[in-house]
């Protein structure tokens, strides 16, 4: 219990709360995640620790965002007068919308549909905390940046902290995981600066106290005697919130009951399963072999990232499937494997082709049968294609071609890659293991991939072209890529070289890379 003048809160916390309210108060961390599964009163939880850190820091300001407006006042002020009517007299509205407390404290709350909007927030007031509610509905871009708009140069004592309440999916979600949940830091980042607490709906004894009361059970007996299972279990069946999410369809139920960060809604790939797709160096070696072939795609990029990746594809026996794969396939099947990336920002073009020439082994140089390079490098004098032509053509690599940026068609051909069992990657490619699982469903395109303005953008991007641009169906004929090809040399004897090079580097195959529906 806290109090503030004359006037008296009972704020009382759920165990899952505490330990948040713990990590705010006393832990070294000033990033601190709170989500998961649906129904595990993380707002509540929220509005809670904001109000005890307002009590306790006199004359100290925080703010809660969310990306709409209305969503502030339903999540938030709507249950603060509820619990606390007297509130509704300390509310101040317009520009700056707040709440004033006896001790001169004040709580914010707005709403950011753009980096503009969050931008605006930075130059405002100062703030001691900022709890972002929904976190995953903002981009990392602007989750990156709103942690600029933390800040506290009165004498009260308080560490500003960072509280980001979420569930899985949206735009924000692989920034929000591998931060939080796989806690794969960049250079940049110290690990000690964040934290997380996983929500669940069974941590919420709401949902169950009709249940618990007419049993006899106490609060006390629900959270210290039971089992984390117990809870589960009595949610599931003693409560209809717990029962709908249960019935869920098992993607759904994955994502709404257990907060499963690997699926979640609106994911444009819950077919790719890390555990399924990724292949160690080890296995890679052991399945590729001399005569398969190979290509590589490159999406350029200078402020943003450029993302270059090679890849190869052949027939897996049944007997290799079973010893490499842990597959048990009836028949030969082509495969195709992404076994190599290059990602970078901020790379002049003629050091980029550089880099990929150096990468590339002398089973590369020597097999390497294709060059796919995103479309808006082609067309002007001096373009980056041209860059990378001169390149390559001193190291006999072949020509960059335009990629195929048929969008849709792209992506769902990749997502057949993956129902049929037919596309792998390295684990040396740790970027397309974490982006292509990443990818949302845009709201707006319906069948296309939201464009997030991330790294990982770039990356499957790219990937879509290596892939879609090589395999899928209305490739580029075999006959008019080899006039293309001869088209421009003059010198008989060298066109001959070079017709040699090019059937040696793009046999036919006799029955052709092909995916069902």
């Amino acid at each position: 219990m806290s109090k503030s003048a004359a006037i008296k809160f009972d704020i009382a916390l759920q165990p899952k709360q505490l330990a948040v309210y713990e990590l705010v108060e006393n832990s070294p961390a000033t990033e601190i995640g709170y989500g998961g599964a649906r129904g595990g009163a993380k707002s509540h939880g929220a509005r809670g620790i904001m109000l005890l850190r307002r009590l306790k820091y006199a004359r100290t300001n925080g703010l809660f965002l969310m990306r709409v407006w209305g969503q502030v006042y339903r999540n938030h002020l709507e249950p603060l007068f509820r619990e606390f009517p007297f509130m509704a007299n300390w509310y101040v509205g317009g520009d700056k919308k707040h709440l004033t407390l006896p001790n001169g404290s004040r709580i914010y709350f707005a709403s950011a549909d753009t980096m503009d909007d969050i931008r605006k927030i930075a130059q405002g007031p100062e703030y001691a905390d900022i709890f972002v509610e929904e976190a995953t509905h903002f981009s990392e871009e602007e989750l990156i940046f709103l942690p600029t708009a933390l800040r506290w140069t009165g004498k009260s004592g308080i560490t500003p902290k960072m509280l980001y309440t979420c569930n899985p999916g949206s735009r924000g979600h692989d920034y929000i995981k591998r931060i939080f949940k796989d806690r794969r830091f960049q250079e940049h980042e110290e690990p000690d600066s964040f934290a997380f607490v996983q929500a669940y709906g069974w941590d919420n004894i709401e949902w169950v106290r009709p249940y618990l009361h007419a049993q006899g059970i106490t609060d006390f007996e629900y959270y210290n005697t039971w089992t984390d299972q117990q809870r589960f279990q009595c949610f599931i069946a003693n409560s209809d919130y717990g029962a709908k999410l249960n019935q869920m369809p098992e993607k759904e139920r994955k994502a709404h009951l257990f907060g499963d960060w690997d699926t979640f809604e609106g994911q444009y790939y819950p077919n790719f399963i890390r555990a399924q797709r990724e292949l160690k160096a080890a296995q890679v070696g052991q399945l590729m072999q001399p005569w398969w072939r190979r290509w590589a795609s490159c999406d350029w990029g200078y402020q943003h990232a450029a993302s270059i990746h090679w890849h190869a594809s052949g027939l897996v026996s049944p007997e290799d499937a079973r010893r490499h794969l842990g597959r048990e396939w009836s028949e030969a099947r082509e495969v195709v494997i992404t076994y190599r990336e290059h990602v970078v920002a901020g790379r002049p073009e003629m050091l980029l082709a550089q880099d990929f020439v150096e990468r590339c082994d002398n089973d590369d140089k020597r097999e390497l049968s294709r060059f796919f390079m995103s479309p808006e490098t082609f067309g002007e004098r001096n373009a980056v294609a041209d860059i990378f032509r001169k390149v390559f053509r001193e190291h006999g690599l072949p020509q960059p071609e335009e990629a195929r940026n048929d969008r849709v068609n792209g992506w769902r051909f990749i997502h057949t890659l993956i129902e049929q069992d037919r596309w792998f990657v390295s684990d040396r490619c740790e970027g397309a293991l974490t982006a292509i699982p990443s990818l949302i469903y845009d709201d707006k395109k319906l069948e296309d991939v939201m464009k997030t303005r991330k790294v990982s953008d770039d990356i499957a991007d790219e990937v879509r072209y290596g892939l879609f641009s090589m395999l899928g169906p209305s490739a580029k004929p075999y006959e008019v890529r080899l006039r293309e090809t001869l088209a421009p040399i003059q010198d008989m004897t060298a066109k001959h070289l070079a017709h040699l090079d090019f059937k040696k580097k793009n046999r036919k195959r006799s029955a052709g890379f092909t995916v069902g529906r």
